[in-house]
C-alpha cells in the first residue's frame, strides 16, 4: 500500500524519528540560528531521490513513462523526469522484460547468449540491460517496426511537494539520518 506525503507531513516524521520532537510544552524558549524545517527539506529531498534510484519498485509509485520514452535503434531512453525505467515492453513481445544492470551475472549471460540465435532472447523472454552510461536500456529482441508499448518507471517531480512512498520506508529515516552524521 502506497501512501501520499505532503512536505509538512513528511517534515513531521523527520521530525519525530530524528528526536526533534516532540518538544517540551512546559516551557516557552526564544530560538534563533538553525531553520530546522530548511534544513530538514534538503534532506528529505536528498532522502527521497536516493530512494528513487535504489528502493524495490513495489515500494514505489511506478507509473506507465511510454508516452515521454522512446525507442530508437534497440534503445530505450527514458523522458525527462523518469528517474528509473523498472520494464520495458515492445510490440511483439509477449512479457515484459525488466532492465538489468550491465553487470550483473543475467546481464552478462544475456549479452552472451545475445549471439547465438537459438539461446538469444526471443519474445517470451525478452531482454533488457542499461547501457554502460546508464542514460538508455539496450532492448531485445527489436527491429525496425518494434513500437515501445510499455515503460513502466519512477517519476520524479521536482515541482511537486508530494512523496508517493510506502511508509514501511520511513523506518529507515534514522539510520539514513545517522549516516549523514558520520559523514
Amino acid at each position: 500500500m502506497l501512501k501520499t506525503y505532503t512536505l509538512t507531513e513528511m517534515i513531521g516524521e523527520w521530525r519525530t524519528r530524528c528526536g526533534f520532537e516532540p518538544l517540551r510544552a512546559d516551557c516557552i524558549a526564544q530560538c534563533s540560528g538553525t531553520d530546522v524545517d530548511a534544513h530538514l527539506t534538503r534532506l528529505i529531498g536528498d532522502w527521497y531521490i536516493n530512494l528513487l534510484l535504489t528502493a524495490p519498485a513495489a515500494l514505489l509509485n511506478v507509473e506507465e513513462t511510454a508516452p515521454i520514452c522512446t525507442l530508437s535503434e534497440g534503445r530505450v531512453t527514458a523522458g525527462p523526469g523518469v528517474v528509473r525505467v523498472t520494464s520495458v515492453k515492445l510490440s511483439g513481445w509477449v512479457n515484459e522484460a525488466e532492465p538489468l544492470t550491465r553487470d550483473s551475472p543475467a546481464a552478462q549471460r544475456a549479452l552472451a547468449l545475445r549471439a547465438n540465435p537459438y539461446s538469444a532472447a526471443g519474445v517470451n523472454t525478452p531482454a533488457a540491460v542499461l547501457s554502460p552510461s546508464g542514460d538508455s536500456i539496450e532492448v531485445w529482441p527489436c527491429d525496425e517496426s518494434s513500437r515501445l508499448l510499455s515503460a513502466k518507471g519512477i517519476v520524479y517531480n521536482t515541482d511537486s511537494e508530494l512523496f508517493t512512498l510506502s511508509p514501511t520506508l520511513l523506518a529507515d529515516i534514522p539510520r539514513y539520518f545517522k549516516s549523514l552524521a558520520e559523514l
